[in-house]
């Protein structure tokens, strides 16, 4: 997952669901932030005490926002007997605008579907080195620092470019589909 496509894609939703509550939405960014800690694992647990810290949101309200955000399919949760946490499961979000855009058109968006390849490309090289970038006693932790930068820097520009192209595609096919009708 890319954070900043998901919280774009995110609110693009919210302009189609005007039904999500303000509780909603804080309890999703507190659950992608969770979601980006546990380095985008597929599940990850979180004990509501925490969300409730992070939203400021009572244990009733953490509850409702999350049946919530379920009934909406941006997340999925499976509840845990005992004092255990919950497990949570971030759904994309700019996965589902891929696939809705492609059963709009009536035909599958083969470059999309190349830009979307590249940008998990870029984001597992990004993980990969924040995994494996710990400094070295010979390396100082500066100038390890930097060089992440520089190259999460240059990911990230390639992300925009690539998001940016992906965009341009969909209006173009807009437009053609504007011309037809």
């Amino acid at each position: 997952m890319n954070y900043l496509l998901e919280i774009r894609a995110f609110y693009d939703w919210l302009e189609s669901a005007p039904q999500a509550s303000t509780s909603s939405i804080v309890l999703w960014h507190a659950l992608m932030h969770q979601a980006n800690k546990t380095g985008w694992k597929d599940e990850f647990s979180v004990a509501i005490s925490t969300l409730e810290l992070r939203t400021g949101l009572k244990r009733g309200a953490v509850y409702n926002a999350r049946s919530a955000l379920k009934r909406f399919g941006v997340i999925d949760y499976r509840e845990r007997h005992g004092n255990l946490s919950a497990v949570y499961q971030m759904r994309s979000l700019c996965l589902s605008y891929e696939r809705k855009a492609e059963r709009s058109s009536g035909q599958k968006n083969e470059r999309a579907d190349e830009l979307l390849h590249k940008v998990k490309d870029i984001e597992q090289k990004y993980i990969k080195n924040a995994r494996t970038s710990a400094p070295t006693k010979e390396e100082p932790k500066k100038k390890n620092r930097f060089i992440n930068y520089e190259q999460h820097t240059r990911d990230y520009d390639e992300i925009e470019r690539l998001e940016l192209l992906r965009l341009q595609k969909a209006v173009a096919r807009g437009d053609e589909k504007n011309d037809k009708g």
